[in-house]
């Protein structure tokens, strides 16, 4: 094996930009972790006072249940869950998103959304999107299927004037995304839980009652 470039043991070509550089497990892992401190600290620095973020992601929830008022109950319920992973986001981003693995395909597709809400001049914020679907845990924010690819969903579509913002994208699976399309959350959702078979609707809502029941370190600091 070619040895590593910076201790001389046995190492293996890893993909940094657009080059590959031979290391060892040990110096990749640390540059790996190197490059996603910075990533993550200038993200943190365009978020700014999160504690103001926060309430951002709040009078955002409360204005998408304004919107769905008179909905069935259950979407309700999933826009408290989606609401509790927002404020988890951002209170934990500052000592944990550096640590989630960051794949080129994730930084896609952030680009990619950001791109498009700057297109129609929307309201955008950069998303870490490998932390936002380690807050999810790596599940459809749905149905709850692991889906370390589900397509990111905008639950009030750019097309309808949303935010590119973390506190109004999920993951969602292709099938249920594409399904969805460009309508708002609470117009497609309500039918799409009809066609589930009762057990199988009541583990999802069962699943959004636990996200919206999870603590964050604003919770217990």
């Amino acid at each position: 094996m070619t040895p590593c470039r910076r201790c001389g043991a046995a190492g293996r070509a890893y993909r940094v930009g657009p080059y590959s550089v031979v290391l060892c497990r040990e110096h990749a892992k640390a540059r790996f972790q190197a490059q996603r401190r910075r990533e993550c600290a200038a993200i943190l620095r365009t978020y700014g006072d999160l504690s103001a973020r926060m309430e951002q992601a709040r009078a955002h929830y409360i204005a998408l249940r304004a919107m769905a008022a008179g909905n069935d109950p259950e979407v309700n319920l999933f826009l408290a869950a989606a609401e509790q992973c927002a404020l988890r986001y951002l209170a934990e981003f500052p000592d944990q998103a550096w640590r989630t693995v960051a794949r080129n395909g994730d930084r896609a597709k952030g680009t990619h959304h950001a791109q498009r809400a700057r297109a129609r001049g929307g309201y955008r914020l950069p998303i870490d999107v490998p932390w936002l679907r380690r807050v999810w845990r790596h599940e459809c924010a749905l149905c709850g299927t692991k889906d370390t690819r589900a397509h990111l969903d905008h639950l009030y579509p750019l097309a309808a004037g949303g935010e590119d913002t973390p506190w109004n994208v999920a993951p969602i699976c292709a099938a249920e995304n594409l399904s969805k399309g460009a309508r708002p959350l609470w117009d497609w959702l309500p039918g799409w839980l009809a066609a589930l078979d009762p057990v199988t609707r009541t583990a999802v809502t069962h699943r959004w009652c636990r996200r919206r029941d999870e603590r964050t370190a604003v919770d217990h600091p």
